[in-house]
């Protein structure tokens, strides 16, 4: 009963942390598209988040880190890179999946230090439980430039590289936009 309790409590903090970030991308569009920050206009974009996989518009997030721990669903609304081959992630580095604008490279209690990327057009992505940040807000990266190092920082069971990628500020699945295989 315990075990089923503690459970409970991490899905209800993951689905705050996962709400305060969700209102976070929607004040950001919102300040966007009223040209107090200027930039790219994510919020009124026509981008809508595909069905099914569309060949691999991104870079895999962390090279030659291909094991997906944890897959996206109805809870777990990203993908958990952990390791490959046995050999541990920790302290691996982390890399731009496309090209954007760094607008957040903090502290979040659940998603521990992260970094999320404007990549315009509504499209943006969210690298969490990172050991290092390496890359700063208002940073332009291009894809493959690395932005952090994996950690286990934040509610995290182990190292690993918590990935989501958001349309319009809607989480979606990552495997639409990543290669068939991991790099």
């Amino acid at each position: 009963d315990s075990l089923a309790a503690e459970q409970r409590r991490i899905e209800q903090e993951e689905a705050q942390a996962a709400a305060e970030i969700d209102q976070w991308w929607a004040d950001y569009y919102a300040s966007q598209n009223s040209g107090s920050s200027g930039g790219n206009s994510g919020g009124s974009s026509n981008t809508t988040a595909p069905e099914s996989y569309v060949g691999g518009q991104f870079t895999w997030p962390v090279p030659g880190y291909t094991h997906i721990s944890c897959g996206y669903s109805s809870g777990h609304k990203a993908i958990d890179i952990n390791r490959t081959n046995g050999k541990s992630i920790s302290g691996a580095p982390i890399v731009a999946a496309n090209g954007g604008t760094v607008v957040v490279a903090g502290w979040h209690y659940s998603y521990g230090n992260y970094v999320m990327i404007d990549h315009g057009n509504g499209l943006s992505t969210l690298y969490g439980h990172n050991s290092q940040l390496l890359a700063q807000v208002g940073q332009t990266v291009e894809a493959g430039d690395i932005i952090s190092l994996t950690g286990s920082t934040g509610r995290s069971t182990g190292p690993h590289l918590h990935f989501e990628v958001r349309v319009n500020g809607e989480r979606t699945n990552p495997r639409y936009y990543l290669p068939t295989s991991g790099g």
